[in-house]
């Protein structure tokens, strides 16, 4: 083994005693090497895969180091001094933009590229925990609802909004907008004096196909989840505005009900 001048190393092979690397490293401790030395070990690394002089790891070598990691925590000293270093430290990155052909660079990139199991897991986990907490679940749900683009109902929700207002003058509002939330559902009709709301479910959305419930279970979930805050529910499916007189017997049975 020679060194970058061309002369053999006389420490080729040969293990350093603890105490000679504790010399070595006090000798070396507050020194810093001279511009002149820093070119040549940069022209000596130049063409070669290395990180800091060191070369690349092998896939065992990195597993075993992080193992050997795994679980260790830094002293108080030392998170002190991390933190020292880190103190007044601006991210070059701060108040940038990347440009829109970077962008599409990046996300071409990571397009189709699945990620590890174990990431998934550990993000599912974190969210499920995150939901657990009411305060993030009401403002989730409030952003989410901020967030819906259409100011106007469905065209199955307009034609039941209009013969609502013809059957029951001003009783029942349009609420499918997020405007009024019980226990983080948003109901598409309510009547807040008699306690009752009106939900229209359309034939795709509500299907089996897409909840995996069956027509009844739909139904059944929903009329519980708002009986438990002292709503009564009616549930009416989109394929039953084909059907208009029928309807309104329906909806005049469940407004009559005390």
């Amino acid at each position: 083994m020679r060194n970058h001048t061309g002369k053999a190393n006389p420490f080729y092979g040969k293990e350093h005693s603890e105490q000679s690397k504790r010399k070595m490293s006090l000798a070396r401790m507050g020194k810093h090497p001279t511009e002149k030395t820093r070119r040549k070990m940069s022209l000596a690394r130049k063409g070669k895969k290395q990180i800091g002089g060191v070369k690349y790891h092998s896939k065992e070598t990195k597993r075993k180091m992080s193992t050997s990691q795994t679980g260790r925590k830094h002293l108080e000293e030392t998170k002190k001094k991390i933190s020292k270093a880190h103190r007044g430290y601006k991210n070059p990155m701060y108040g940038k933009h990347l440009s829109k052909s970077t962008k599409k660079k990046m996300s071409a990139k990571t397009k189709g590229v699945p990620k590890p199991e174990s990431f998934c897991i550990k993000i599912s986990k974190a969210q499920k925990k995150l939901w657990q907490n009411p305060t993030h679940k009401r403002k989730q749900i409030k952003a989410m609802c901020d967030g819906i683009k259409r100011a106007v109902p469905t065209k199955p929700e307009r034609k039941l909004r209009k013969g609502l207002n013809i059957l029951f003058p001003n009783q029942y509002k349009f609420t499918g907008d997020g405007s009024f939330i019980i226990g983080f559902k948003k109901p598409d009709f309510v009547n807040v004096t008699q306690n009752k709301i009106i939900e229209m479910f359309g034939d795709y959305w509500h299907s089996k196909n897409v909840t995996e419930n069956t027509k009844a279970q739909e139904e059944n979930q929903r009329i519980r989840h708002f009986a438990k805050y002292g709503y009564k529910t009616l549930i009416v499916w989109e394929r039953e505005l084909k059907n208009i007189p029928k309807l309104k017997r329906k909806l005049k049975v469940f407004h009559e009900i005390r």
